[in-house]
């Protein structure tokens, strides 16, 4: 497994085995603190003041962490592989106290406890040389976390996507039980209908996720969240007769294409609307809408 702690590079295992069976547990997650997997660089760095360390790697991969609070020793590190601009890793980690979005209702400070709770036994328990902390890794999730010397919880991190469907379970998107996402007021569910580097096109301006897309969603006075839910002429303004009548543009499904566009009436408030796959699901991609 790549690099877990980011200051922290050498470690030893000590493997407890598959503890439990076929438990059910949480599966695998793509947000992590109001992040997601594949988010661009660019827009991961407007939610920060500065970049407090960069790290480079021989196989090309760049970790970089930025500070959340001082007071608390919070921070959160984003990894890439091979230079590229797409997050392939997210971790937070800090002390009790650390202002952060519940991951599955954990808190960096929860107890033991409370983390055998929620996660179930790890797969995997690693204490890290030159401290008494533990790393535990859990079989088929993407997501592990760490422990303090008192055993309680200092670090989180989501990594890639394993344990995610390697395809969605729709051959196409179901326009019928995506956009009514968009209706919910929940921003959690709004956010999972849509792909990481999601963009609203409105003539010539092009609206996309600047720092948290959680909390950009959060806000219904944000530019993005009018052009999705909260504004008269959004996505969440099509009504069900409009969805019905939304046609396939068959170019763009050809040669195995995976970015399906469905058009929709000259009478609706949105143009069109792309479709990309992300962590196994169909999200939206790509939207014009009408002045």
């Amino acid at each position: 497994m790549k690099r877990f702690c980011f200051f922290l590079f050498a470690c030893f295992s000590c493997a407890t085995g598959n503890l439990l069976g076929q438990m059910e547990f949480p599966p695998s997650q793509r947000e992590l603190n109001g992040y997601l997997l594949a988010e661009d660089a660019k827009p991961i760095s407007e939610g920060f003041d500065s970049l407090i360390k960069e790290q480079k790697y021989n196989d090309g991969w760049i970790d970089r962490a930025y500070s959340l609070d001082t007071a608390q020793s919070a921070y959160m590190v984003f990894g890439f592989s091979d230079s590229s601009d797409d997050c392939l890793s997210i971790q937070i980690t800090g002390k009790a106290g650390t202002a952060m979005h519940p991951f599955l209702g954990l808190r960096l400070g929860d107890s033991r406890a409370r983390v055998n709770e929620v996660l179930g036994p790890p797969s995997q328990v690693r204490h890290l040389r030159n401290s008494r902390m533990e790393f535990l890794q859990y079989t088929n999730r993407n997501y592990s976390v760490e422990l303090d010397s008192l055993g309680n919880l200092w670090s989180i991190r989501i990594l890639g996507y394993d344990g995610f469907p390697n395809a969605p379970s729709d051959s196409l998107p179901n326009l019928e039980t995506i956009l009514p996402a968009l209706q919910s007021g929940d921003p959690d569910i709004i956010l999972e209908a849509l792909a990481p580097d999601v963009e609203l096109i409105v003539g010539d301006s092009v609206f996309t996720f600047a720092g948290s897309p959680l909390e950009v969603v959060e806000d219904p006075n944000s530019r993005l969240s009018q052009l999705l839910y909260s504004g008269k002429t959004c996505l969440a303004s099509l009504d069900e007769t409009l969805i019905q009548s939304a046609k396939l543009d068959s170019l763009s499904i050809q040669n195995n294409r995976l970015v399906p566009m469905f058009k929709f009436p000259a009478s609706s408030p949105v143009k069109d609307i792309v479709f990309d796959v992300h962590a196994g699901k169909w999200r939206i991609w790509e939207a014009h809408l009408a002045h």
